[in-house]
């Protein structure tokens, strides 16, 4: 078994130093992911926010991929294959359970491969869009980007809109 992931850094919001919980599976479903992907890949996580005794947890799990155009370089799901995974998860579902499902998949994860895993500009402007677009939605789940490497090291970003950080 490996060992734990290493970030790149030290994750803090202002004084808070919140908590990422993820399960065993989960993590190892991730890196089986990475490890396969010939290029990039991306998929998502429901995300939800736990706080217990002073102390902020961010819990991911649930695993949710897209159809997805991947080069060397860059990933995309286009809005054709996201209206694929809707109607996926509606057949699976039901629509009251999908919708349940889509109002907490607030956590997008790519890989970068071999590279390192700090944002690129693309990634920069994903993220912005998605934390805009879930605050024009009135969206009150924190929104999460995590990218993930072949070397073992994640990097993350989170909005909190509770914090407006």
């Amino acid at each position: 078994m490996k060992e734990n992931m290493k970030n790149n850094g030290k994750f803090r919001v202002v004084n808070i130093t919140p908590k990422i919980l993820i399960s065993h599976y989960d993590l190892q479903a991730i890196r089986h992911i990475v490890d396969i992907a010939p290029q990039e890949a991306q998929w998502f996580h429901r995300l939800e926010k736990i706080e217990l005794n002073s102390t902020t947890y961010y819990r991911i799990y649930e695993m949710y991929i897209p159809e997805q155009y991947c080069s060397a370089a860059e990933v995309e799901s286009d809005p054709m294959m996201m209206v694929k995974m809707f109607k996926d998860l509606k057949e699976e579902h039901g629509l009251e359970k999908t919708n349940e499902i889509l109002g907490t998949l607030t956590c997008w994860c790519h890989s970068h491969h071999n590279m390192g895993v700090g944002p690129s500009g693309q990634d920069v402007k994903q993220f912005t869009k998605q934390v805009k677009d879930a605050h024009d939605a009135q969206v009150t789940l924190p929104q999460m980007m995590m990218i993930f490497n072949k070397k073992d090291v994640f990097y993350n970003k989170i909005y909190d809109p509770e914090y407006g950080l």
